[in-house]
């Protein structure tokens, strides 16, 4: 008979809420947190929401994550299972817990079967299952996202960004950890807000070993931080800057038109940079805001009620049903 473990916790990592340094927390306290009883698993995570979400759904995303066919996706399913087994099997496991964080649980699973799926695959090795997940304010969001697609070589304007963006499935928090909580059941999960002006990314750490009962003395936490400052406006127009003039030097424009000042964008540019020479913060205007809100607040509003009503896993909680 399959022995089980105590319990999993498994990390939805939302976007923009500190799942990475999380990770890297992890990762890099592996050793230290197995000699706690704690076994950290970041790839195995990733490794079973993309095995266990539907080819034929997801065929895009599942191809930009690595799997070129549906024979490769078979394979990582059989791959994953197998990694579980084998954790749960060893002797030396058995009283220790387990905990998989992964951004794929967010953005993979399309309905409640792929995350059944899931669920059915880890109920036989653990006696329960808790689902950890943070969300954020969207105009935050917004903000924090524009800033990192910046970094990313992304040259458009805040509003092309709000327009391209404001319909993809990382606005809908209540709607995809909705679906979470109709599987796992309400009294398995547990949805919190992140507030990047109270928590930073080393605080969400040490609140994420909170949740998990586990007391970050000792631990390497500085591995686990990283800083994502919101950047001001000039710095935003310096990278539009940046990102539009080197794709016209790949292309082999002539450099003296791109940098000629009366280029009409690097004029307008220019002229932005001497406008915001104080460094303010990026910020949306009154339209943007009620832009956002229109198409997103819904659904923060209801992960607030949601999470304010007591229909999640509280700390306290959570460390009582161990």
């Amino acid at each position: 008979m399959q022995q089980k473990l105590s319990k999993c916790f498994l990390h939805i990592g939302t976007p923009k809420t500190g799942s990475t340094a999380i990770q890297r927390f992890l990762e890099a306290n592996s050793d230290a947190l197995s000699r706690r009883n704690i076994i950290a698993h970041v790839k195995l995570a990733n490794k079973l929401a993309k095995a266990f979400t539907p080819w034929h759904l997801r065929t895009r995303f599942l191809k930009k994550s690595g799997l070129q066919d549906p024979h490769e996706h078979a394979h990582l399913k059989k791959e994953a299972v197998q990694a579980l087994h084998e954790i749960v099997s060893d002797e030396a496991n058995v009283q220790k817990v387990v905990i998989l964080s992964s951004e794929h649980f967010y953005m993979m699973p399309a309905n409640n079967i792929d995350i059944t799926a899931i669920k059915e695959i880890l109920e036989p090795y653990f006696e329960s299952v808790v689902v950890l997940c943070f969300f954020r304010d969207p105009i935050d969001f917004v903000i924090s996202s524009y800033n990192q697609n910046l970094r990313g070589a992304y040259s458009g304007s805040l509003p092309a960004f709000i327009d391209k963006y404001i319909g993809s499935m990382q606005w809908k928090y209540f709607s995809n950890c909705q679906m979470w909580s109709s599987v796992f059941g309400s009294d398995r999960c547990c949805f919190l807000p992140f507030n990047p002006d109270q928590q930073t990314n080393y605080d969400v750490v040490r609140h994420f070993c909170s949740l998990v009962n586990l007391d970050p003395e000792g631990l390497n936490i500085s591995q686990g931080k990283r800083f994502n400052p919101q950047m001001s406006a000039k710095l935003t127009a310096v990278y539009r800057l940046i990102n539009i003039w080197v794709p016209l030097w790949k292309r082999g424009a002539d450099k003296q038109d791109v940098l000629n000042p009366a280029n009409a964008k690097v004029k307008k540019f220019f002229k932005r940079l001497r406008f915001l020479r104080h460094g303010r913060k990026l910020r949306l205007t009154a339209d943007q805001r009620q832009m956002v809100r229109s198409a997103t607040y819904k659904e923060y509003r209801r992960m607030l009620d949601h999470y304010n009503s007591g229909r999640n896993v509280s700390s306290g909680s959570i460390r009582e049903t161990e």
